[in-house]
């Protein structure tokens, strides 16, 4: 292999070696402000929801990771028969998207009767600007 070669590979290791990275802790709490209304009866699989940070996130390391005002989503899923729950997604960063996984909210949906072969839930929705606790479930490593 020419001596030039050699260059490239210890180049991409340097950068490496200096790379600042940040981790967010499971346990940490995001608060995140729901952008539109989430209705809770009409939703659908996989279907996610427009929100924002609310209050800086802070890394183990005591660096700012999440800054308020990030872009984020939540997605509603189904933990039971008439029983669903918010997660915090995603935030929005530099550019790049950072899966999180977390827990949030948790709702019953009253059945309120039975109709056409199918039980009947009450509405419920979770009004816009409404701010909502999320706890993170596994470490978040942000690169820089």
């Amino acid at each position: 292999m020419p001596k030039s070669m050699w260059f490239v590979p210890a180049l991409l290791l340097g950068m490496q070696i200096f790379a600042s990275a940040r981790t967010i802790a499971p346990g940490t709490t995001v608060m995140v402000t729901i952008d539109h209304e989430i209705d809770l009866q009409t939703w659908k699989q996989g279907q996610t929801y427009p929100a924002h940070v609310a209050r800086d996130v802070w890394a183990s390391d005591g660096v700012l990771a999440f800054p308020s005002g990030l872009q984020a989503e939540v997605v509603a899923r189904q933990t039971g028969p008439h029983q669903m729950a918010l997660e915090l997604d995603l935030v929005a960063m530099n550019g790049g998207h950072y899966i999180v996984s977390s827990t949030g909210p948790r709702f019953d949906l009253p059945v309120t009767g039975y109709h056409n072969g199918r039980w009947s839930e009450a509405n419920v929705a979770i009004p816009p600007s409404s701010t909502l606790s999320f706890q993170i479930q596994q470490p978040v490593t942000i690169f820089e």
